[in-house]
């Protein structure tokens, strides 16, 4: 299981053989290594009132998991879970 915290508002929360594929994406200006799930689902704490506020924003949820900035990637601990765990999106 995975878990990840992608906003203040919520957690997207997928299991391992559910990401799809690693790739770079701009967030924010910058180009960021990112998993990419081919299902997940929002949870934890804000949920229902985060993601109803982004949806009548006009805001679009995230459906991907940044790790540039994490600890242990691209060298490091994360890493090796990653491709331990996630091993299929290394082709």
């Amino acid at each position: 299981m995975l878990n990840i915290i992608t906003s203040p508002y919520y957690v997207l929360y997928c299991q391992w053989h559910e990401i799809d594929r690693l790739e770079k994406i701009t967030r924010f200006g910058f180009k960021v290594d990112a998993l990419i799930p081919s299902s997940y689902q929002h949870i934890g704490k804000g949920t229902f009132l985060g993601i109803k506020l982004r949806q009548d924003l006009g805001v679009k949820e995230e459906t991907f998991i940044p790790l540039s900035g994490f600890r242990g990637w691209p060298d490091g601990k994360l890493a090796k879970d990653i491709k331990k765990y996630a091993g299929h999106i290394f082709g």
